[in-house]
């Protein structure tokens, strides 16, 4: 099932890719949810933007990708995470980053 899930998030993100671009100057992101994703607390439909410190949660079989000039992020199932604009602070979970213009990642805690 993860292996699906991975899959789907990748082929959506070279389709979704070129709308980012629009968000690129507004230190946005392009997110994609596939299965049950929060964003601040509320459901989060197909597609979204999000911007510098929106918190994004995945549920069980559930991944989100985002999408930013230069980077690419996957956010795997039970995952919690906060988007930085220019990082991406990992609460809970796993984090894929991908950049060529120096998208970091950050946990709050390690264990």
């Amino acid at each position: 099932m993860r292996d699906r899930v991975l899959k789907l998030v990748a082929v959506l993100m070279v389709v979704v890719f070129p709308l980012s671009m629009m968000a690129a100057d507004m230190n946005a992101a392009f997110l994609h949810a596939s299965g049950a994703v929060m964003l601040n607390g509320a459901q989060v439909p197909e597609s979204t933007t999000v911007f510098a410190g929106d918190q994004i949660q995945t549920a069980t079989h559930s991944a989100v990708s985002l999408t930013l000039k230069g980077s690419n992020v996957l956010l795997l199932p039970q995952s919690a995470a906060v988007y930085q604009g220019d990082a991406i602070e990992l609460g809970a979970g796993t984090v894929v980053v991908n950049t060529t213009q120096g998208m970091s990642a950050r946990m709050q805690t390690v264990t």
